[in-house]
């Protein structure tokens, strides 16, 4: 199975029954496969991707940026150029919004995990 990392409980997302996650455009994303999610790389569970939207990074909307981090838009930019180390001046990589849900929720994330 395919995993997702997650260095950061951005939000608390993670606590959610469905969470999002913006990622670089990837062929090993698919509507109904499930991914062995892992956060600070512990495995917390699996959730199936259970719907994708390619979304430039310049058309991410203050709304997604809040759900997504839980910051501004301003400062979900700031994160995603150091995430992925983008240079200015040259054009970013095609990004995805992931729409993810667990397989078997309520679950316990350890607090020192988030």
């Amino acid at each position: 199975m395919e995993r997702i990392n997650f260095s950061y409980n951005w939000n608390n997302k993670l606590y959610s029954k469905c969470f999002i996650t913006y990622r670089v455009l990837n062929s090993r994303f698919r509507i109904e496969a499930d991914y062995d999610i892992f956060l600070k790389d512990k495995h917390i569970g699996t959730a199936k991707l259970v719907h994708y939207q390619e979304i430039p990074l310049n058309k991410v909307t203050p709304g997604i940026a809040c759900i997504d981090t839980g910051y501004d838009l301003k400062e979900f930019h700031s994160i995603v150029a150091k995430m992925y180390k983008l240079e200015p001046g040259k054009p970013p990589p095609r990004f995805v919004l992931l729409f993810l849900r667990w397989n078997e929720y309520p679950f316990n994330i350890s607090k020192e995990l988030t």
